[in-house]
């Protein structure tokens, strides 16, 4: 159970703490990410790793769907005691949100119900009370300009979807379990931000990003967990058109997305570079694609799932570490609590690549033994002879 609950709660936590840099939906696909290839990495089930594209998608989807909540005048009300307990309850109810939503995309990837195209029919109905309720000012409370009511309702109708639909028990149990982990873990990050800002040589408010982040890649990594021990398993996916679209989205749109970013803070904001700059987007676009697309055609064959996991959470670590660094250090100086902030970071980000490079690269023969046994996408009965 340690190294789900360590390797996907630091992941997050580090993730997190980088997704800072780039905030709202874009940022918050990192952790999202990252998190779903550390599930794929720690996990003794093959057959989830067969879902590696789905779940990165799910994982970042997920989590950015989060995105659109705006949290600062909570936190501010944790430094009055006349509404500090108000302040730690909205933090409470927003990071449930956030996570339990996050949750339930992952675990859609990794339970054994099949989903096809028609149940995104489904999701017609959800869309649109979105779009009603989102523009009606009235209904939407917890803080000005977020969507906090609208999203705490439509992760009420996920659940009672995810239970009378399709039945996916397991998708509801991951829901559960990222609505605890960041439900406990927003408030007690930015708990620790109230009480310690100011002191030391540490910037507090990344601090209470990367515990928050802890909290809810943690209680995702032990949710995993159970259902390896559960033995629920992912119905078999073979490695397809579908499966290099969402490999491209994991590798290229969300780490490049946001280095891309920096590029328009540089542009638009700073102004150190001039518009001509911009025409970079599309030209790296276009390259980007066809390498990619090129690449992971040919990859299937000659990586497998487990290697592949190990690679991309390489990538996307390095790459989004990099951008975050460029953006704090370019034109601006990193200095003060910032600089250790950096090197925290920094030291997080290698020592997980590591880990994950292991994991993927050189530990197959410790962990084949302990992968759950598959015959055509059904687990085998109990009294099956061996």
């Amino acid at each position: 159970m340690a190294p789900y609950v360590l390797f996907c709660g630091l992941t997050m936590a580090v993730s997190w703490g980088i997704r800072g840099q780039f905030g709202h939906e874009r940022g918050a696909m990192i952790p999202g990410v990252t998190c779903a290839l550390a599930i794929a990495l720690v996990s003794i089930d093959d057959a989830k790793r067969t879902r590696l594209a789905a779940l990165g998608v799910a994982g970042g989807l997920g989590m950015a769907v989060g995105g659109v909540m705006s949290y600062g005048s909570l936190v501010e009300m944790l430094l009055e005691p006349s509404t500090f307990w108000r302040g730690l309850a909205g933090l409470a109810a927003k990071g449930a949100i956030w996570g339990g939503i996050a949750g339930g995309a992952l675990g859609m990837a990794l339970s054994e119900t099949r989903y096809r195209w028609r149940n995104l029919l489904w999701l017609l109905p959800l869309l649109a009370f979105w779009h009603i309720t989102g523009n009606t000012p009235s209904l939407d409370g917890l803080s000005e300009g977020d969507m906090s009511v609208t999203l705490a309702a439509t992760l009420a109708l996920f659940l009672l979807w995810l239970y009378a639909v399709p039945r996916d028990t397991s998708a509801a149990f991951m829901a559960m379990c990222g609505l605890v982990g960041f439900g406990v873990g927003m408030p007690f990050g930015y708990w620790l931000f109230a009480v310690c800002r100011g002191a030391g040589l540490m910037d507090w408010w990344k601090v209470a990003e990367v515990v928050w982040g802890f909290c809810g890649g943690a209680a995702l990594g032990l949710g995993v967990y159970c259902l390896d021990e559960a033995r629920t398993s992912p119905p078999h996916s073979p490695w397809r058109a579908p499966t290099w679209l969402g490999l491209i989205y994991i590798a290229w749109l969300v780490p490049l997305a946001n280095a891309l970013n920096v590029l328009t803070y540089w542009t638009l904001e700073k102004e150190v570079l001039g518009p001509w700059a911009l025409a970079l987007y599309g030209v790296g676009a276009l390259v980007l694609l066809v390498g990619l697309a090129t690449l992971f055609e040919c990859w299937p064959n000659r990586l497998s799932p487990r290697r592949t996991a190990a690679l991309l959470f390489v990538w996307v670590g390095l790459v989004t570490f990099a951008a975050q660094f460029l953006k704090m250090r370019f034109p601006n100086t990193i200095t003060g609590p910032h600089v250790c902030t950096q090197i925290v970071l920094g030291l997080g980000v290698a020592g997980l690549c590591a880990w994950a490079l292991w994991l993927g690269l050189w530990s197959l023969k410790a962990r084949d033994g302990a992968i759950v046994e598959r015959d055509h996408g059904r687990l085998p009965s109990e009294g099956a002879e061996t």
